[in-house]
């Protein structure tokens, strides 16, 4: 009798094994861990490697509000290399903690999931503009020269003293029309163009 009992277990658990295909059996994907950064409005694209799988695989992102592209990839080696691509479309800088979440449908479902840390940024350009230096003051006093460096931060104009050797006289603080992003350059700093020379302007704006 306890001889027939174990040869049906055995005989169950072979029938039960039997009805998983194995291209959906297992299922692994590296990196476990990424972090990446999107550009407000933008792509950028990850690779990942498929491993112990064939068949149908779909991909969605939790707790994060990017989108993915593609969402089905058709997995036929192992390991199998595969670029997803990040997608903002929010043109709002945030940062998220999710997965992306890695899923096999049929008759069996496997899935995976990888933590990702996704930053969505928005780049500052600065450009350095030449202006003509300006004639030193003439006639009576005799005092040093003042210079001035111009600038436009998020579209506001002004003009800041400065040293004849680049030394910012007076903190130069500006902030963007939403309020996201700010420019502080603190008195002292030492503002030298890509030649070495004191800096007679700058600009800088907010690129989405």
């Amino acid at each position: 009798m306890k001889r027939f009992i174990g040869v049906l277990i055995v005989a169950i658990a072979l029938m039960a094994f039997m009805a998983i295909p194995a291209s959906a059996a297992s299922l692994g994907i590296s990196p476990s861990k990424i972090e990446v950064d999107v550009p407000s409005g933008g792509s950028t694209p990850v690779n990942f490697q498929v491993h112990y799988f064939s068949g149908e695989l779909h991909v969605s992102l939790v707790d994060i509000p990017l989108e993915v592209e593609p969402t089905v990839f058709h997995i036929t080696s192992s390991p199998e290399d595969i670029v997803v691509t990040f997608r903002d479309n929010t043109f709002d800088p945030q940062e998220y903690n999710g997965y992306v979440r890695f899923l096999s449908t049929g008759n069996a479902t496997v899935g995976l999931a990888v933590n990702i840390a996704a930053r969505v940024t928005v780049e500052l350009s600065a450009n350095i503009v030449e202006k003509p230096t300006p004639p030193p003051p003439t006639g009576g006093g005799g005092g040093a020269p003042t210079y001035y460096t111009d600038t436009n931060l998020f579209g506001t104009e002004k003009s800041f003293r400065i040293s004849r050797t680049g030394e910012i006289l007076k903190t130069i603080e500006a902030t963007s029309e939403d309020g996201m992003f700010a420019i502080t350059i603190p008195k002292g700093t030492i503002a030298l163009d890509k030649d070495g020379k004191r800096l007679k302007g700058l600009e800088a704006a907010v690129d989405e």
